[in-house]
């Protein structure tokens, strides 16, 4: 517990800077692109603090699903975790597993979103609404999971030695509690964007067409994000930003 209470403030500090790793940015816009396409889709109801709290509730179901598929696959010594994270499958001369999978469901989901699969009219009924937020957190729920199972973290020292508890029986439950606290300091980013997404549409679309224009680009940003990660080329922005990487070393280095 001591080596625990030593650690934690390391660990949420990593998870707070590393949003400005190369690993991280590239999720952004997907997450960015959700909330505001779930938020438009049921605009209408509650006004600019329903607007707020649609955006906001997206964010953090996000979160929550990609924080539970990371903790999960990095605790090593967790046998489900392991199968999971090397699980694959060939279909029709195709390799794939579960990261690629998940990136043709965000890739349909942001079609849907855009109005691919059907007509969207940028608001929905108001008999339609009553239900809409629960379905909205199920998706963002489904969508953050997706990423986080295609997400492959820049590994700095602390993150490192974090891992390394995580993947050992003995130590494997401190690992896991570790990692849960790099991810609330890695969430609070997020949510800060989130907060600035929903302050920039607190008035949201004023019109139906404003409202469809604004689904149809997240859709497409999202679908973008979900493509780069079916074909397993998600990580490579990585190398756009590698120099931000170098920086993450640095402070991570100043922390220690």
């Amino acid at each position: 517990m001591a080596e625990i209470a030593a650690q934690a403030p390391l660990a949420f500090a990593a998870g707070l800077i590393s949003v400005l790793s190369p690993c991280v940015l590239p999720l952004m816009p997907g997450f960015l692109a959700l909330a505001l396409g779930l938020s438009v889709a049921e605009a209408g109801s509650g006004g600019e603090a329903g607007t707020r709290r649609r955006i906001l509730s997206c964010c953090a179901w996000f979160l929550v699903g990609f924080t539970t598929v990371f903790v999960v696959m990095g605790v090593s010594a967790f046998a489900p975790a392991l199968a999971l994270r090397t699980w694959r499958a060939a279909w029709f001369g195709l390799d794939f597993g579960l990261a690629q999978l998940a990136g043709v469901g965000i890739t349909l989901f942001g079609l849907s979103q855009a109005g691919l699969f059907g007509g969207r009219s940028g608001r929905r009924p108001a008999a339609d609404r009553t239900r809409g937020p629960g379905r909205s957190g199920v998706a963002a729920l489904l969508v953050g999971a997706g990423f986080g199972l295609g997400w492959s973290p820049c590994i700095g020292p602390i993150l490192a030695s974090v891992l390394s508890l995580a993947a050992v029986r003995e130590t494997a439950t401190s690992g896991a509690l570790l990692l849960v606290i790099y991810s609330v300091g890695l969430a609070i980013p997020f949510l800060l964007a989130g907060r600035g997404l929903a302050w920039g549409l607190r008035s949201g679309p004023r019109t139906a067409r404003g409202g469809r224009v604004l689904e149809v680009v997240s859709g497409s940003i999202l679908a973008g994000a979900g493509l780069l990660l079916a074909l397993n080329q998600f990580t490579r922005l990585n190398r756009t930003f590698a120099v931000l990487g170098d920086w993450i070393l640095a402070l991570e280095g100043a922390l220690l």
